[in-house]
């Protein structure tokens, strides 16, 4: 399966409201045992904030927004999405957890369950496995699945890593940890193209966890609470229709990004044509010549390549109807700085 499927879930807060008010009375736990995924899904999304999304409250997933994330808690429909990934990381994590298993020598179960913060009622776990002993859980097992070049970028010290992890997973699991009252998680990382399980022990950070917890319900009150759209990012306005002929006053933090940012596009419009200069100066030389080589090296290749596209002018011209049938439409907002007069 290579292409992603969506699928549209319907929650009925009215159903699924009771079970949460139920679990804050007692104990704070749902069992998920048998449960159709639909109200598993709906709980998750009206209980508050788990575990993937702390990143995306942070402001530091790649890949969802604030924004986006504030308008999948207030709809009443969730998007399902499946794809290769996910459906791949499902299927290894048990493998994956009876490895672990088999190298650490640790009782790994499935949590099976919702766990709801003793305090922050805003805030959930689904744990992927808990450790046991003696009937008890003394710790977490959180599995990704990932390929050797991954890992081996995140040991780099890169600026999205913290102790060779990506960020976006140590916010999830000092959330786990801080949900669960767990001291330590062992997050196991299924390297599938190396055939490798690599095991990264993340213990309990009480401080951090605290400014966490306060940026989690902050935002979860203010947004989700008071049903008020978080601050949208530049790529999400750039689809926004602009109200006709409206303005807004620059503040002088935003006067000075104006002007520096003109600058910089001077600078590189300059940079561009000296870039064009070198680079036929160095054609000229090459003449005829498909390589250029130094010290037995080549250093630069001319190369003729091949482009075919569709002369869309004639197109239209001569079959019309074909083209209107095919003619696709992007329309997105463009930034254009003017010249102070």
């Amino acid at each position: 399966m290579t292409e992603t499927t969506t699928k549209t879930v319907m929650i009925d807060r009215a159903k699924l409201e009771p079970i949460v008010e139920k679990a804050i009375k007692n104990g704070r736990v749902i069992s998920t045992e048998g449960m159709p995924k639909e109200t598993w899904l709906g709980l998750r999304n009206i209980i508050g904030l788990g575990g993937s999304e702390v990143a995306t409250v942070l402001g530091i997933n790649p890949y969802k927004t604030a924004y986006k994330l504030w308008q999948e808690k207030v709809s009443d429909e969730i998007e399902v999405i499946e794809n290769k990934f996910t459906i791949w990381g499902n299927l290894l994590e048990g493998p994956i957890a009876d490895e672990y298993m088999r190298q650490t020598g640790n009782i790994v179960v499935e949590d099976k369950k919702i766990r709801i913060h003793p305090e922050h009622r805003e805030l959930f776990v689904n744990l992927d496995r808990v450790v046991m002993q003696d009937g008890i859980a003394i710790g977490i097992v959180e599995i990704k699945t990932t390929t050797q070049r991954n890992y081996n970028y995140w040991q780099k010290d890169a600026d999205d890593c913290v102790e060779g992890i990506p960020l976006t997973y140590y916010c999830q699991v000092q959330h786990e940890l801080s949900v669960s009252n767990m001291p330590w998680c062992d997050l196991v990382f299924g390297l599938i193209d190396a055939r490798e399980l690599v095991i990264r022990r993340i213990t309990r950070d009480d401080e951090y966890i605290k400014r966490q917890n306060t940026a989690l319900v902050g935002w979860w009150n203010a947004y989700v609470v008071q049903n008020v759209a978080p601050p949208m990012t530049a790529a999400e306005y750039s689809f926004v229709d602009p109200m006709a002929e409206s303005y807004v006053e620059a503040t002088g933090e935003i006067a000075e990004l104006y002007a520096n940012l003109k600058g910089k596009k001077e600078t590189l419009k300059s940079l561009d044509k000296e870039i064009e200069r070198d680079e036929d100066k160095i054609k000229e030389f090459m003449g005829d010549r498909e390589n250029l080589i130094l010290i037995d090296k080549v250093i630069a290749s001319w190369k003729m390549q091949k482009r075919e596209s569709i002369d869309s002018k004639k197109l239209k011209s001569e079959m019309p109807d074909i083209a209107e049938k095919y003619n696709k439409v992007s329309q997105y907002r463009v930034l254009r700085l003017k010249e102070l007069n």
